[in-house]
């Protein structure tokens, strides 16, 4: 069996099959048996486990599925990464190689109910795997801060419903995952980093944890940028309480929204532009909730964003 993480055998089927990687597939091959490790340790995988991997590449991570997974299903849109695979993973039965977008895929047709998403993703294509995977909402407002993360492909990855994954391991842009993680500052750091939007909208739905950061010289090619292991465990906490309110999902997204539209703005300016109300009453409903009357949306925790919209959205 070939060594995909060895980066001389990955430059030698390279060169056999006279293949350049593309950056606009965003193909940088994991060639690191250390974070290679790190992605099965963090998904804590079963023979039970049925797998999703987006955007394969050689099958470096796909064998590694194959071997302790019962069903992995790898989706690969590059007509010549498919011939590889057809030959690399020829010897296991229990994986399913679909030539196909991963952003038109339909899990139905694939019988994905309960499933893992485990993936090296094509960075470019991180925030319209979560809107479709995770956020999966048509309804879904996009970050214009996010735009130069998947610019080639605005816009075409939102408005699919798809049944959310049990878990999602994704190996991505570290400064993406650092966003996606990020938490309020700490009170006595009000220059640190605090919440933003795409925060928010993926912690709404999922429990986020960074479980290592990669260096640049563990692909090939080597990107710009480090990477890292970020694990995104879903919940429904925030929908149910949505729904015992009454509240509808869509109308506090437009308010986080408009609450993260000038983000070093105080929040009480940026949501009267939304609410119509006084400052008066701005703060007032500040008050009763015991934040700060200058606080910012960086500052908030999801939990502070659904108080707030218990009363400002049953107004």
């Amino acid at each position: 069996m070939l060594d995909l993480s060895d980066i001389r055998t990955v430059k030698e089927i390279c060169e056999k099959y006279d293949l350049s990687p593309t950056k606009e597939r965003g193909q940088n091959f994991l060639v690191d048996r250390w974070a290679l490790s790190k992605i099965i340790e963090v998904s804590d995988l079963k023979r039970s486990d049925t797998v999703l991997e987006i955007g394969p590449g050689m099958g470096v991570l796909t064998i590694e599925l194959a071997r302790r997974a019962g069903r992995v299903v790898a989706v690969e849109v590059d007509g010549r990464m498919v011939r590889i695979l057809e030959e690399f993973l020829k010897d296991f039965k229990n994986v399913e190689l679909v030539h196909q977008n991963v952003l038109k895929l339909n899990l139905k047709e694939l019988d994905l109910k309960n499933y893992k998403i485990i993936s090296n993703i094509p960075y470019k294509i991180t925030t319209l795997i979560l809107e479709k995977f995770l956020i999966h909402s048509p309804a879904f407002p996009r970050d214009n801060n996010l735009r130069e993360t998947d610019e080639t492909m605005s816009g075409k990855g939102g408005g699919v419903k798809e049944t959310p994954p049990e878990l999602l391991t994704l190996l991505v842009q570290k400064e993406v995952a650092k966003r996606i993680a990020a938490v309020p500052p700490d009170p006595d750091d009000k220059h640190g980093a605090g919440m933003n939007y795409l925060a928010f909208s993926v912690q709404f739905y999922g429990d986020v944890e960074i479980a290592a950061e990669i260096p640049p010289h563990c692909f090939f090619p080597q990107p710009k940028v480090s990477s890292a292991i970020i694990k995104i465990k879903p919940h429904d906490r925030c929908r149910k309480f949505l729904e015992d309110c009454g509240l509808e999902k869509e109308k506090i997204f437009k308010m986080v929204r408009t609450g993260f539209a000038s983000p070093r703005r105080q929040l009480q300016n940026n949501l009267k532009y939304l609410l119509n109300l006084s400052k008066e009453k701005i703060l007032e409903i500040l008050e009763n909730l015991k934040l700060d009357p200058n606080v910012r949306a960086e500052e908030l925790k999801i939990e502070d964003w659904l108080e707030l919209a218990k009363i400002i959205l049953r107004r």
